[in-house]
């Protein structure tokens, strides 16, 4: 959402695979230390690692903390500087769906989301540290997201836990919905924008085919009139919304009611408001000199 004025000198590096592709700027002029019991990853976005500490986690950060004064401003600065940030008016799409989502998700649940444009729009907002997210990153495609959460819900029976996929994630992996022991602590929401979005946000594909980029690459029109017909078939409450007013009435009942049965909440988007969200959500900030 905007630029951080206040950037790393040292970034401490501890993940692996990472969807984080607005993270990259911060990387340039710091230097960065890995810990890796198993050397992995010798370098992040194309930068080379400093300093490689072959030791687990927590080791690294006692021996930091007993040994040096880790305190300083900069947490303070980042954290002022973040909450400076406004939210901007959003249409309905990906990142207002999140946004939303975020408010009225109860604490204590579980929560796995798709890769692209979905990931993207978690990471521009703020979930209760209670909600315990994930994603299949590793995969970077459609494989497996409606699966997981399938799994997430069978195994994680004391709690709600909820999914959040867009159309060709969802479609490729369907027949997961058909498991005879879901149970009603499964929520899901489907963002259906009727193809895969994420190639209609690629600037490098709009600048030169443009709306070609539905017929030849983003498998446009690949689902025939939504999810409803699969979903009650499979022994779902079936939800859906198809603007901000009808998806605002019925998201804190999805979130947060009593159903006797497991819940798919189709939300359809557009291409046009799913490029205005996005570059809402990158810019807004940036117009007020932020």
């Amino acid at each position: 959402m905007s630029k951080l004025k206040n950037t790393p000198e040292i970034i401490i590096d501890i993940g692996d695979v990472s969807g984080e592709y607005y993270a990259a700027p911060l990387f340039q002029n710091a230097e960065i230390w890995r810990i890796s019991e198993n050397g992995s990853f010798t370098y992040r976005f194309n930068i080379p690692v400093a300093k490689t500490f072959d030791c687990k986690e927590k080791y690294f950060f006692e021996l930091l903390t007993n040994k040096s004064d880790c305190r300083n401003g900069y947490y303070d600065l980042v954290k002022a500087e973040m909450d400076s940030l406004t939210k901007p008016d959003l249409p309905l799409c990906n990142s207002f769906v999140v946004q939303r989502l975020a408010k009225y998700i109860p604490q204590g649940s579980s929560l796995h989301h798709a890769v692209s444009n979905t990931k993207r729009n978690m990471n521009f907002q703020e979930f209760d540290d209670s909600i315990d997210i994930s994603c299949n990153i590793g995969v970077c495609g459609i494989d497996g997201a409606v699966s997981t959460v399938v799994g997430q819900s069978l195994v994680a029976d004391n709690k709600k836990v909820f999914g959040i996929v867009g159309d060709l994630a969802f479609f490729y992996d369907m027949n997961a919905l058909g498991q005879k022991d879901i149970s009603n602590n499964l929520r899901i929401i489907l963002i259906n924008n009727n193809r895969g979005v994420e190639f209609r946000l690629n600037p490098g594909l709009e600048n030169t085919i443009g709306e070609k980029t539905d017929q030849l690459i983003a498998a446009h029109g690949h689902n025939k009139g939504g999810a409803k017909g699969w979903a009650e078939s499979c022994g779902f409450c079936y939800l859906t919304a198809d603007s901000k007013q009808t998806f605002d009435a019925q998201i804190n009942r999805f979130c947060n009611d009593d159903f006797d049965k497991p819940v798919l909440f189709e939300v359809f988007t557009n291409a046009e408001d799913e490029k205005l969200g996005l570059k809402l959500m990158q810019t807004h900030n940036r117009k007020k000199g932020r």
